[in-house]
């Protein structure tokens, strides 16, 4: 929506005397800085809308990131940075995402900030799959797991999570069997007859990034695949970095206590 009022004004204020010769942009984020919670956090949503030719349709970026550093004037740095970065990435790098995506930490590390989400859309990015970059998200270590909806959608993890009862099965899903699918719907009927309704609960499939290695090498197409079943089958799906069981459980209690 700041995007959306953003990119507006600035067309309607300048189009008329520049817009024939100037190709525009717009950015905006909205951030939570916190020095007092569990997690010692922040979190902040960041997005640039751009035109790549004057009057020309535009693309966006859109990413969410976890400010991890202990003081709130660090935050506000490392927040500036990562907006400097996104802004340069969209101007120099829109044509190769993947490069984009590893400049997003140019002058920062994982001690700082973490990526959990980005999505591309627009004539820029006609030809980008936003779950192939999810994925680079986890490979290039910006974050530890990214989720996708039934549908397809990546989606930021509270978003989905947040104080929801939550049932993880996990796997290589290569392919989906019978019996995968019916030790998940066991595991939720048991829930189900243990415990108070639970109207609520969300069901993901979670598959490492070792699941998805073919000699060494991630084959993304077989990825895509996997995950197409799983959505087809109305299955939300995570990607990790996890090789134990307790680290799982330990990221999901990051959005709940339900799992």
């Amino acid at each position: 929506a700041m995007l959306d009022n953003e990119f507006k004004s600035l067309i309607e204020r300048l189009d008329q005397t520049r817009g024939e010769q100037t190709a525009f942009f717009v950015f905006a984020d909205t951030s939570a800085t916190q020095t007092h919670s569990r997690r010692a956090e922040g979190h902040s949503w960041l997005g640039v809308r751009f035109q790549s030719d004057p009057r020309g349709e535009p693309s966006q970026i859109i990413i969410h990131v976890q400010m991890l550093d202990p003081v709130t004037v660090q935050q506000q740095e490392t927040l500036g940075l990562a907006g400097v970065n996104l802004i340069y990435g969209a101007f120099y790098y829109a044509g190769d995402p993947t490069h984009l995506i590893a400049s997003l930490m140019d002058d920062l590390s994982r001690r700082r900030i973490e990526v959990d989400m980005i999505k591309f859309s627009g004539p820029a990015f006609g030809k980008v799959d936003n779950r192939l970059m999810s994925l680079q998200l986890v490979e290039q270590g910006h974050t530890d797991a990214v989720m996708f909806s039934a549908d397809g959608e990546v989606v930021q993890p509270a978003e989905v999570l947040y104080n929801k009862p939550v049932v993880i099965e996990r796997g290589s899903f290569r392919p989906v069997t019978n019996l995968t699918l019916d030790m998940l719907d066991r595991a939720v009927h048991q829930l189900q007859q243990d415990a108070a309704p639970l109207p609520d609960l969300t069901a993901i499939m979670e598959m490492t990034l070792n699941n998805l290695m073919s000699e060494n090498v991630i084959d993304h197409q077989d990825f895509l695949a996997r995950v197409d079943i799983l959505c087809a089958l109305g299955k939300m799906v995570m990607i990790s970095n996890y090789t134990t069981s307790y680290r799982v459980t330990s990221y999901l209690r990051h959005y709940t206590q339900n799992c």
